[in-house]
């Protein structure tokens, strides 16, 4: 095991879509997600190919984007930390 280094700066190159599949007419409610091609050059643990040809499925997976948020928050919590105790340090001089 080792600690993931994905985190906030990849998270922050998302770049989330909302789009209807191929195979939904444009009546459809449109889907909340990203464009696994996109996502694959950020994240390649997510990016997932199944098939072949014209049977291939280009997708994510969830669960390297989620923990890519996790250590997001993480990095974010841990800003946030050192600057509340600036701040503490800024009022009490």
């Amino acid at each position: 095991f080792e600690d993931s280094k994905i985190g906030i700066n990849e998270v922050m190159k998302l770049k989330p879509k909302l789009f209807r599949m191929k195979t939904e007419n444009e009546n459809s409610d449109k889907h909340l997600g990203f464009i696994a091609q996109e996502v694959k050059e950020i994240i390649p643990q997510a990016y997932l190919e199944e098939g072949e040809d014209d049977n291939k499925f280009i997708g994510l997976q969830d669960r390297p984007i989620i923990a890519a948020l996790t250590k997001a928050i993480q990095e974010l919590k841990a800003d946030n930390d050192i600057l509340k105790s600036e701040i503490e340090i800024l009022k009490n001089k």
